[in-house]
């Protein structure tokens, strides 16, 4: 079952409850006033047709038993409303238009006959009418009499079933109209949970750009909104995982576009040496390229499997920062020079800890990148001073706008000068894990055509 539906439900039956129990509270008063009204006023005009019953001059009264009894029923028809009462004296009724005994209503279990002289309202349903009766006692002449007023009150009790008739069609009526308000107010409200059905429908089928229209401040606009949020952080990670694939993807095919042709060379340079007969010069040069071809493999191997097993810690060791310099100039100081460039190196006797080779590495990379920025007649400077080291050359420069996204792996500025000179695009990216190991932090700062600087911090 829709939500919708179970709103609307529940709205109707809460409201058709409220409004039953209203009417029905309502009806009661209404009955209960009515009732106490019909009461109330029955006995006050039995009390006061008794007193202007009785009410007499002395002069007046006969000691005949006869007279006394027809002059009470003259005064007794002599009164007004006297249609409404019956007149009794003794076993005798000398006035009854009913057709019934009044007094019959008198006889309960509990008293039998009424005896007292206070009036009480019966109420009492014969021949298809309802009457409110009440029975009073009156004297006149020495003679006692009994004054019952029978009142109908069919058409009052009549009125008050149509009330009730007329209240439940109401109830009715107002819980459908209700019923139906609510309908329309639920559909309209859950209408953005509808959306974030499609969407999130549109995103399982890997549509990423779908968005819902966000209306109003209420808890479904919120809704709507973090949904929205999602989205984006989907859409954004997914762009993300996607230009990463491209990348992998894009560095697997260079890669094995670069391994193919050392690999070749090695190849084709052992088969000469086995199957032909050359000079001992072509003998060391086929093995100089097997050799050149081979050790660069090897540092390519070096580089992504370092990259790999970086993720965990390193072990540590403090080594003066002086001796990491000379090991980093004596890797590099003759592939700069024979490039026709300079190296100069400066450092302090400072102290820090490391893992040797791994930071003599990252070193060793920066200034090869420096190398490979720089021309003929450039000077590349490594020098170290307290916790800092770093590597300046006066090269090509770096775009600003690739600044961001120097350090990512796979990642190269110029791919074809990278794959010229022997770059995979690893270096900078595994420069910056072995910094982070050491809890250092690296940051760039280029300039294009006036050269780069990659500044190496590490805490104590």
């Amino acid at each position: 079952m829709k939500i919708r539906t179970r709103i609307v439900l529940f709205s109707i039956a809460v409201t058709t409850a409220a409004l039953a129990v209203t009417a029905t509270l309502l009806i009661l008063f209404v009955q209960k006033t009515t009732v106490d009204a019909i009461r109330t006023t029955a006995i006050a005009d039995t009390k006061n047709f008794a007193v202007f019953f009785m009410r007499t001059k002395a002069e007046e009264r006969e000691t005949s038993k006869l007279l006394g009894r027809t002059y009470g029923l003259y005064r007794f028809r002599m009164l007004a409303m006297h249609e409404e009462f019956t007149l009794h004296n003794g076993e005798e009724y000398l006035y009854n238009a009913f057709g019934f005994a009044p007094e019959s209503v008198l006889k309960t279990e509990e008293n039998g006959m009424e005896t007292e002289y206070e009036p009480k309202c019966h109420f009492l349903e014969y021949g298809g009418a309802r009457y409110a009766i009440v029975i009073d006692r009156a004297r006149l002449d020495g003679h006692s009499y009994t004054l019952s007023l029978v009142r109908d009150v069919t058409e009052t009790f009549a009125r008050m079933r149509r009330i009730q008739w007329y209240c439940a069609g109401l109830t009715a009526a107002v819980a459908l109209l209700a019923a139906a308000v609510v309908w329309i107010v639920a559909r309209n409200m859950l209408r953005p949970i509808e959306s974030l059905r499609r969407s999130a429908a549109d995103i399982a089928s890997g549509n990423y750009r779908n968005r819902i229209a966000v209306r109003g401040r209420d808890e479904l606009a919120a809704l709507a909104n973090d949904f929205n949020t999602m989205a984006d952080a989907v859409e954004q990670h997914t762009e993300a995982l996607r230009e990463r694939n491209e990348r992998q993807q894009m560095f697997i095919n260079d890669l094995s576009h670069e391994l193919k042709t050392p690999v070749t060379s090695i190849l084709l340079n052992s088969e000469t040496l086995l199957k032909r007969r050359v000079s001992e010069e072509e003998q060391m040069n086929a093995l100089a390229r097997i050799y050149d071809q081979g050790t660069w493999l090897e540092r390519l191997s070096q580089k992504l499997m370092t990259l790999v097993m970086l993720q965990g810690e390193i072990d540590r060791m403090p080594y003066a920062v002086s001796d990491l310099i000379e090991a980093v100039e004596a890797t590099v100081r003759a592939g700069i020079e024979e490039q026709g460039m300079r190296l100069l190196t400066e450092s302090d006797d400072s102290v820090l800890e490391m893992d040797f080779d791994l930071l003599r590495s990252a070193v060793v990379n920066l200034v090869e990148n420096a190398r490979k920025a720089s021309e003929p007649g450039q000077t590349i400077r490594l020098f170290a001073k307290k916790q800092t080291i770093v590597v300046r050359d006066e090269g090509k420069g770096i775009p600003a706008s690739e600044l961001d996204r120097i350090m990512e792996p796979f990642y190269m500025v110029d791919r074809s000068r990278s794959r010229k000179k022997g770059g995979s695009g690893l270096g900078l990216a595994l420069v910056r894990e072995i910094v982070e190991a050491h809890r250092g932090r690296m940051w760039i700062e280029s300039t294009v055509g006036a050269g780069t600087t990659v500044t190496l911090y590490f805490e104590k």
